[in-house]
């Protein structure tokens, strides 16, 4: 990763979302907007020993879906192949190894985790450390590096 990966990732509580940071002001009340099925992949880190859930509010109506696994053979995705949440569980807490630069993350296991949407613009997700924890709302682009206007 690059050495401002922080900057460029938005974080909720053990969470990073890496590299997701919208390229412009993200509104929680803008209006999801339906267009093509896309697919793609973003990188989710959260802090070893935490555990944590992630779901699209219930606003995106099912249409922001995490992907369980990856179509290898090129067939598309359906928003019907898809899970409403992901739960995160970081590696152990163990010491970080010597010479591993902190542009590398450490302290932090990363997924690499597909999602399929008919959604533009800013979508909205939660991040839950347990059931019974206020949920963190994050807005991420529909489009790793995108914008959030529709």
């Amino acid at each position: 990763m690059s050495s401002n990966w922080q900057a460029d990732s938005v974080h909720a509580g053990p969470v990073w979302f890496i590299f997701m940071r919208p390229k412009n002001t993200a509104s929680s009340s803008q209006r999801l907007v339906a267009g093509k099925l896309t697919s793609a992949a973003m990188a989710i880190a959260i802090s070893n020993g935490r555990t944590a859930v992630v779901t699209a509010v219930p606003a995106t109506k099912g249409r922001y879906r995490f992907l369980a696994h990856f179509n290898n053979d090129g067939s598309p995705y359906t928003l019907a192949e898809g899970a409403p949440g992901l739960t995160l569980v970081g590696c152990p807490v163990s010491p970080a190894g010597t010479g591993i630069p902190a542009s590398d993350a450490p302290g932090l296991t990363i997924f690499w985790e597909g999602y399929v949407t008919d959604l533009r613009g800013c979508i909205p997700l939660e991040v839950r450390t347990s059931a019974a924890s206020e949920p963190i709302r994050v807005i991420l682009p529909a489009a790793a590096g995108g914008a959030c206007g529709s």
